[in-house]
């Protein structure tokens, strides 16, 4: 990991003994600065265990942690499941934090409830925190890149120093994805299907709360049903052109700039 600043390179960080690789592609890999800009959140894949040998040299027997679960040297060939189509060897997506102030990296642990969630997306609050899409665990992991119809919601990390960081649910759509701050932070975007669907992808709505949140959020561009070739057809996106540097506010923190499909065109909105 390098640190560069005005052209001069600050730092270099070897990050293999915890990251085997950074996330990159539409679906999960993003970064996101603080707002003072003295840590830098993406997402990684955990580097493997070190596993005992299968046949170590005969030595005392070691003292065992009973609150640590012991690794079997067989654990390596397990098969780990990944989520295929331009997404192979990517299976446990998890957040990292990295601080350039004294060049430390943490692997972000939130707190959950069975059955959990991948994280995906984090954006910072101006507080310090971490808004992120969690998807499901329980979802089919196969076809994720191509497919909107997988169930996720918007979650806060306030406090990111506990050990077990504390995790708030935001949103209770069927589909939340890629929250965007204005640049003041009063207000959080994000791109939503209220109910269950079928389809790999449908109209989509762009709704927005105040931040920090008090109430439920408000609808801004509504689901379109029927169409018009002199109207706008609806909100049709996926996830390249929700991602991080594809969609967002403008300078004056009211006008949101995005992308959409309809009558065989990709067309830019205000």
């Amino acid at each position: 990991l390098e640190l560069w600043k005005d052209g001069y390179l600050l730092c270099t960080k070897d990050i293999n003994k915890e990251v085997k690789f950074l996330y990159n592609d539409s679906m999960f890999g993003s970064i996101s600065w603080s707002h003072d800009e003295k840590l830098c959140a993406f997402i990684a894949e955990p580097a493997d265990p070190v596993y005992p040998a299968i046949w170590a040299p005969e030595e005392k027997e070691p003292k065992k942690d009973p609150a640590k679960e012991e690794e079997s040297p067989l654990d390596k060939f397990i098969l780990k499941e990944d989520f295929g189509e331009q997404m192979e060897d990517k299976c446990n997506p998890s957040i990292y934090v990295f601080n350039t102030t004294n060049f430390s990296l943490t692997r972000i642990n939130p707190s959950q409830k069975a059955p959990g969630f991948f994280p995906s997306s984090p954006v910072f609050t101006k507080e310090g925190g971490l808004i992120f899409v969690g998807f499901d665990k329980t979802i089919p992991r196969f076809g994720l890149i191509f497919c909107l119809n997988r169930p996720s919601s918007l979650y806060h990390l306030a406090n990111l120093n506990e050990k077990t960081c504390p995790v708030d649910k935001l949103t209770e759509e069927y589909v939340s994805l890629s929250p965007k701050f204005s640049p003041d932070f009063s207000k959080l975007t994000y791109f939503a299907v209220e109910k269950f669907f079928k389809e790999h992808c449908r109209c989509l709505e762009l709704r927005s709360f105040d931040w920090p949140k008090k109430a439920q959020a408000k609808v801004i561009i509504p689901t379109v049903y029927e169409k018009d070739e002199t109207k706008f057809c609806g909100l049709f996106s996926d996830h390249d052109d929700m991602g991080p540097t594809s969609c967002g506010f403008l300078g004056d923190n009211i006008h949101f700039v995005f992308s959409s499909y309809g009558f065989s065109k990709h067309i830019a909105y205000i």
